[in-house]
């Protein structure tokens, strides 16, 4: 018995530090246009697992920001949420597109814009 809670302590310690660690870092550059290419300004750009606002697009539909690898992003559509992207962060499938260690992100909306 004692030799067993030893094997299970020794397991617990190493898994712990495991668990505690995080992903790391990753720069994302979005940009995001509507169907007929004119720029989403505007559009609310969340982290989707925690609900937490990371910002929103510039008027160029382009925003920059930095999440650990692996975490699921939410873009929100200006117009009252009419249309929403999830988008999970993966350097891993995109090491090939990255540049200077950005991770690029382009979307196009099935609707076009207001103007």
């Amino acid at each position: 018995m004692k030799r067993l809670l030893c094997v299970l302590a020794s397991f617990v310690a190493l898994a712990v530090p495991a668990f505690g660690q995080s992903a790391a870092a990753v720069k994302v550059r979005l940009n995001i246009v509507y169907s007929d290419l004119a720029p989403v300004a505007g559009a609310k750009v969340f982290n989707h697992e925690t609900n937490t606002s990371l910002g929103e697009t510039n008027a160029q539909g382009a925003f920059e920001f930095s999440v650990p690898a692996g975490t699921t992003i939410r873009v929100v559509d200006p117009k009252y949420g009419t249309t929403q992207l999830l988008h999970k962060v993966d350097p891993t499938a995109a090491a090939s597109s990255m540049k200077n260690g950005i991770y690029p992100l382009s979307a196009s909306w099935p609707i076009g814009s207001a103007a």
